[in-house]
């Protein structure tokens, strides 16, 4: 009976187990939500012992204590990433064939395995022997990862380059909207004078149609008196010398033929001379000077005919 009883127990141990692996195969990629960096046989060499400290962890997939440290061990990557950039958070896989090499080179029997490495050493100068806590792993990688005073001061001479560099930066955002605002108001600006010249371009436009307007009546004015200064010229002309001597001509026949003064033929006599030089003033000289002379004369031979 004893023998029948072990034989049920370890029946029912075995059975357990295999339920235990089964659900436990069933969450064996939970590795691919870890932060860390992974690290392999292939790129082992150009991250471990570089110039950054670096915290391994050794893990298996079917390890339940891996599993269980996944939320911690992120929580520390995230950490470091952004107040110790100088610090690598680092993860390899001892089941994959490749990685194998490395594990075996340091020792690593048992899972999960955390070690330190110090820049430019490939030899782990310290393992994690502790519960697997945020703050613990923290407290154990800080007393580790000291600061030289060096180190220190690079730190700050970056810190300040850095905030250099962000007011310079600031310094030329505030420049570049500075002339931003100066090329738009200087575009609006232009703008404006540009419009205002238009105006008045228009407004000279305006002005030169009415001037051509203007100029165009008057033109046609011009032409109007050439055409009529052209039918005058066309018109026969009156010459004053041939007037004044058809007058002076009537004249003297009017005296003659109504006078038998001797005053008179001596008068028409000289006033004949001076017609054939051309003399008209003379003449009217002359003329003014007897006309009086021989009016009385005339009068007086009419006052004797009518007496007789």
């Amino acid at each position: 009976m004893r023998c029948i009883y072990k034989l049920i127990h370890f029946s029912i141990d075995i059975k357990n187990m295999i339920i235990f692996l089964l659900i436990h195969l069933a969450y064996c990629d939970w590795y691919h939500n870890a932060k860390a960096v992974s690290v392999t046989g292939s790129n082992y060499d150009s991250l471990v012992g570089a110039d950054k400290f670096v915290v391994l962890d050794f893990f298996t997939p079917w390890c339940i204590y891996c599993q269980q440290m996944l939320g911690e061990y992120n929580r520390v990557y995230d950490y470091y990433q952004e107040n110790r950039p100088d610090i690598l958070i680092a993860k390899i896989n001892c089941d994959e064939q490749q990685n194998q090499v490395v594990c075996r080179s340091l020792g690593v029997g048992s899972f999960p395995t955390i070690l330190f490495f110090n820049p430019e050493s490939k030899q782990p100068i310290s393992q994690f022997q502790n519960y697997r806590r945020y703050d613990l792993f923290v407290n154990w990688i800080d007393q580790l990862a000291k600061k030289s005073q060096q180190q220190i001061e690079k730190e700050e001479q970056l810190k300040a380059e850095k905030l250099r560099l962000q007011e310079l930066a600031k310094i030329e955002e505030e420049e570049r909207r500075r002339q931003f605002e100066m090329q738009e108001q200087l575009k609006q600006d232009m703008d404006k004078q540009i419009d205002s010249h238009k105006f008045e371009i228009k407004s000279y436009e305006d002005q030169f149609k009415e001037l051509q307007s203007t100029i165009d009546q008057l033109q046609s004015k011009v032409a109007q008196l050439n055409t009529q200064l052209g039918l005058l010229r066309k018109k026969p002309k009156i010459n004053i010398n041939q007037v004044l001597v058809f007058g002076i001509f009537g004249f003297l026949i009017g005296v003659t033929l109504t006078s038998q003064n001797i005053i008179a033929t001596d008068i028409s006599k000289q006033i004949i001379c001076l017609l054939i030089q051309n003399q008209f003033i003379v003449i009217f000289q002359l003329m003014a000077n007897n006309m009086i002379t021989i009016i009385y004369q005339k009068i007086v031979l009419q006052s004797q005919v009518f007496y007789i």
